[in-house]
């Protein structure tokens, strides 16, 4: 059962400047009272004990990650820091908070029952039939998937657990109402399929919705290179990935410098839009300062390679270590020369190799493209995000519209020999 304001002795409020704080006391004496701080910024030896807290394999949780993707929040966009503290003060649970714009020009994007009465009207009360754009407050990185918006110590169990990001945002509100500019809903990103955490924050108000699968490979322990990878194909994708790298014999693969970032600004922004601008939702986009700003950050655990042909940028790719975890972040294409040369598919097992040389894991490769992915030997899974109005009327019709969303349907590909164990991977 979820833990309601109820439930709790009784909490105290109080405000510092450009800081909200909240204790909240449980009832049960045992259990340990936390002190919730939302803020605009965090001081040096504040980003020194949240580093120190936050895992490394948290890496979007890092300041060295943060200080990147500062650098695309302009104008309405911010982020927000909430540090959860124990009684002795000492750092218990690290949430960053994105505030983005939320956008869309196709709201029936991803729903079902598309001459539903009951659906065309909610979308008229929700957008009045203009495109969709609201500020969005979100727990989760809105530039990547998975779950990577906050990290809490072993002693605060689940159910406590969504009840700090509740008070976080609402805490964030808050703060964001004192300078005129709140946030009209809330969302938390991503969870797995009938987690726990779902049915709680569903107590709370927020409505659950599900978004496409995250595609993610395995890496096997026995690929210590591509061709041990390829050698593991049926003949069928096998010849289709030699095809496409075949295509792509002109091209040139070379590593991208913060230097080589900076030299090719306009270009690797304008590949960049060609592929994030046709997202029909988005909540922001990366500003190519960020890319040159992570590169100078994260180094080696930040790779970027450029593909030229005759010494012109015409696509890149960007990836992150996770730990045992390799991240396709972003990447650039001129589609003028994508079916020709095969850029997405030579991105595609580009992005194999490096997570092999990275002695990765598992492989994520974001949400897209999900039947295509599955040549490659990437596996669906399922995911939830929760997202709630800050109001409660509108709420009840959010909550009733995003009964609708469902992810699209593909077919899943099998390109493994027969008699190979390959495991479908989880978060």
């Amino acid at each position: 059962m979820a833990l309601k304001k109820t439930d709790q002795k009784h909490m105290t409020t109080r405000s510092l400047s450009n800081t909200k704080c909240t204790t909240i006391i449980p009832k049960n004496s045992k259990q340990n009272s936390w002190t919730i701080e939302v803020s605009e910024g965090l001081t040096q030896s504040d980003w020194e004990a949240w580093d120190e807290f936050v895992p490394d394999e948290n890496l979007m949780l890092k300041r060295a990650y943060i200080e990147g993707v500062k650098h695309s929040m302009q104008g309405e966009s911010a982020i927000r820091f909430g540090r959860i503290l124990d009684e002795g003060k000492c750092l218990c649970g690290a949430v960053v908070v994105h505030i983005a714009i939320a956008e869309s020009n196709n709201l029936q994007g991803n729903t079902e029952k598309k001459n539903s009465v009951l659906q065309q009207m909610l979308i008229k009360v929700l957008t009045g039939n203009r495109p969709l754009r609201f500020r969005i407050g979100s727990i989760g990185n809105p530039f990547a998937s998975g779950e990577n918006g906050y990290y809490f110590c072993p002693r605060i169990d689940t159910e406590m657990s969504c009840q700090l990001l509740y008070e976080v945002l609402e805490k964030t509100q808050e703060l964001e109402k004192e300078q005129d500019n709140s946030m009209i809903a809330y969302l938390v990103k991503d969870f797995a399929r009938n987690s726990e955490e779902l049915e709680l924050l569903g107590k709370k108000g927020f409505a659950e919705f599900m978004v496409d699968p995250l595609m993610v490979m395995p890496i096997l322990p026995s690929w210590t290179n591509f061709d041990d990878y390829l050698a593991d194909l049926v003949s069928k994708f096998r010849t289709k990935a030699k095809s496409a790298i075949k295509k792509a014999a002109k091209i040139e693969i070379k590593a991208m410098s913060a230097e080589d970032i900076k030299a090719n600004k306009d270009r690797f922004d304008e590949l960049y839009h060609n592929v994030a601008d046709k997202a029909d939702f988005t909540l922001g986009h990366l500003h190519v300062d960020s890319f040159i700003q992570l590169k100078e950050q994260l180094n080696e655990r930040f790779d970027v390679y450029g593909y030229y042909l005759d010494g012109k940028l015409i696509a890149f790719l960007s990836g992150i270590h996770h730990g045992k975890l390799y991240d396709a972040h972003m990447i650039g294409l001129d589609y003028d020369y994508n079916q020709e040369y095969g850029l997405y598919m030579n991105i595609l097992y580009k992005f194999v190799d490096l997570a092999i040389q990275a002695n990765a894991e598992k492989l994520s490769y974001g949400r897209t493209a999900g039947e295509i992915k599955s040549t490659v030997g990437a596996f669906p899974v399922a995911l939830s995000c929760c997202v709630m109005h800050a109001k409660k009327g509108p709420n009840l019709l959010l909550r009733s519209f995003f009964k609708f969303v469902k992810p699209q349907d593909y077919d899943i590909r099998y390109p493994y020999k027969k008699g190979l164990e390959v495991i479908p991977p989880g978060l």
